[in-house]
């Protein structure tokens, strides 16, 4: 039966639903009510029950079984419960994204899906490579991916084969339209993960988790946006944060770039990337009112593409000799 929740009476021990077939209103006691739900009943919720008739004349009838149907707006405003939150989580949040996605949706909507499920599809696939899965979360989002762990060598492992998909795929594609550049950044710091939320917190999200679950807050977010500004295409920098702090019994990274192509399988050629990206860019420096990449943003680009490999293949020109 379906009705109306009136209110809680008497220090909410006990309150009222009204029935929506108009009969009388149905007493319920606070212990009917599953656990946690009778905190954030209020009146105006839908409500389902199951009648019992009354054990005295002149009772009204009670409910058992009670049911949250519906929420309708609360005076006070959204429930939601802070104090019951844990201590958060120190976590490594690598962030990857595909570049240009917003000019490239605003051209063709089927090329920037290509691009952007290939990079969720290389991490995802990088992530079931490892055998420390259950170390790690993702959390996808419009043009790129949130990779978090507690674990510096999980996160690695991660990143190197999810880029190494990518540089392999841009290696393969012979037509520059077809190609697209990927980069990002990694931090370190205090976040909450949706999946460990407290059910007294939230009731809404509880019964929700498909969204509670995909919800990732945290200051490493943030600061992984912003580094990734200073990441070469197929760069993964390092934030200020990631390079000072780390969990206890491991160190921070030490340097503002990973050079993740090292130690990925197979190994990626640092020298041809870099070649096929100097093509790239020059072709769209040529169609730069089709593609909508800036000339300047182009020129930018090339550089820290130049400067990120180039370091490498000096490094290695030196260990020869």
């Amino acid at each position: 039966m379906d009705g109306i929740f009136k209110g809680w009476y008497n220090g909410k021990d006990y309150g009222y639903i009204a029935p929506d077939d108009g009969s009388d209103v149905v007493f319920i006691h606070k212990k009917a009510v599953p656990p946690l739900q009778g905190d954030q009943m209020f009146p105006g919720m839908k409500i389902s029950f199951t009648p019992q008739v009354a054990s005295e004349p002149g009772r009204n009838a009670s409910a058992t079984e009670i049911t949250v149907q519906a929420f309708k707006p609360r005076a006070s405003g959204i429930y939601f419960d802070g104090g019951y939150l844990q201590e958060p989580e120190y976590n490594y949040v690598c962030w990857i994204d595909v570049m240009g996605t917003k000019n490239q949706m605003a051209r063709s909507l089927k090329t920037a899906a290509n691009f952007i499920f290939k990079l969720q599809a290389a991490v995802v696939e990088a992530r079931l490579e490892t055998d420390y899965q259950e170390e790690s979360r993702l959390y996808p989002t419009i043009d790129g991916i949130y990779i978090t762990t507690f674990k510096k060598r999980t996160l690695q492992l991660i990143v190197n084969q999810a880029m190494c998909r990518c540089a392999l795929t841009f290696l393969n594609e012979i037509t520059p339209f077809h190609r697209f550049l990927v980069r990002g950044a990694v931090a370190y710091g205090p976040v909450y993960h949706g999946v460990d939320l407290p059910p007294k917190a939230t009731f809404t999200m509880d019964n929700n988790r498909n969204i509670r679950d995909a919800i990732l807050i945290g200051l490493p977010m943030v600061q992984a946006n912003i580094a990734e500004s200073e990441a070469a295409p197929f760069g993964i920098a390092v934030h200020d944060s990631a390079r000072a702090f780390a969990p206890v019994n491991e160190t921070p990274f030490n340097f503002i770039w990973l050079d993740w192509f090292n130690y990925c399988t197979p190994k990626i050629d640092s020298k041809a990337l870099l070649k096929q990206i100097s093509e790239y860019f020059i072709w769209q420096k040529a169609h730069t009112t089709v593609t909508g990449y800036k000339p300047d943003r182009v020129d930018y680009h090339f550089k820290l593409a130049t400067e990120f490999f180039s370091m490498e293949l000096d490094r290695q020109e030196k260990s020869e000799r």
